[in-house]
């Protein structure tokens, strides 16, 4: 609510009064003022010109990794940037993981959508992924396989293959990122298979914070690398949105002020139209939900 301030009208403001010219002195003599030179850089009534700043970029233009640093003053010598326009190290997420072989490496990822597939490997161990937007929504990384989709060497890439993102590191960690897959049926009526991952996660200790994952079917899939091996996923501040089984797996996962958001099904008639969890555990294990 905002604060009203009075305001006296009867008395008119200083910007609206006349300004009365003073009274000549009766012997006042006019005089023509001397012609001094003009400095560079000093207009005329004496007021040097503030000059303006060269540090090489444009002004008011924030860098690309915010507080992140950039290739040029890295945070660790094993950090890595990522910016689609070619102000980082490296123009593709897939790039860059490639490049960081090992273990405890940096990604830090500028604003901005990066339409690919990516995949880490079980040797890329304890990597963290930070999106240098201050919202998930700024860094987006999306593809639009689905399990139906047909590969270029025959056949189709099931669920797993429609992954745009697979993790199978242990010790991956992301922050402030999109992970989306946008597939549609309407757009493949002929396409049986239409589960379409977001991301698959296999790796024990990953963690995700302030991250989104957007899809229909099979968005958020929370795996491991094999049955009975502990995959322990911790998911906080997150958000996931789609319409069938869109989180679903035999990892351990534990989800934190998440938010779970259903889609209306456009190719079904009535409700219902999805489960929001599909637990897959080994048998004889009973799923369990919290």
């Amino acid at each position: 609510m905002g604060i009203a301030r009075t305001v006296d009208t009867a008395r008119p403001s200083p910007a609206t009064q006349q300004i009365r010219p003073a009274k000549e002195h009766p012997h006042a003599v006019a005089r023509p003022c001397p012609t001094a030179p003009v400095q560079k850089g000093v207009p005329h009534g004496g007021h040097r010109r503030r000059p303006r700043p060269r540090t090489g970029t444009r002004v008011g233009r924030a860098p690309p990794f915010g507080r992140y640093g950039s290739p040029t003053a890295r945070l660790t010598p094993k950090t890595l940037y990522v910016h689609p326009a070619g102000r980082g190290d490296f123009t593709s997420v897939q790039a860059a993981v490639t490049a960081a072989s090992g273990s405890g490496w940096t990604l830090v990822v500028a604003p901005g959508t990066y339409r690919e597939t990516v995949a880490v490997d079980a040797t890329r161990t304890d990597m963290t992924w930070i999106g240098a937007g201050d919202d998930p929504r700024a860094v987006v990384i999306v593809y639009d396989n689905a399990a139906g989709t047909p590969k270029p060497g025959g056949g189709t890439y099931g669920t797993t293959g429609s992954a745009t993102t697979l993790v199978q590191a242990d010790g991956f960690t992301a922050h402030r990122i999109t992970f989306a897959n946008d597939w549609l049926r309407a757009d493949h009526p002929g396409v049986s298979g239409t589960q379409a991952v977001a991301i698959k996660v296999q790796g024990d200790r990953s963690a995700f914070h302030h991250c989104r994952f957007l899809g229909h079917q099979d968005t958020l899939y929370a795996d491991s690398m094999a049955l009975g091996v502990f995959a322990r996923q911790y998911f906080a501040h997150c958000y996931a949105e789609g319409d069938v089984d869109f989180v679903f797996g035999r990892g351990t996962a534990v989800f934190e002020h998440c938010h779970f958001r259903t889609l209306t099904r456009t190719d079904l008639s009535s409700a219902p139209y999805g489960f929001v969890f599909a637990p897959r555990p080994p048998a004889p294990t009973r799923a369990a939900i919290w």
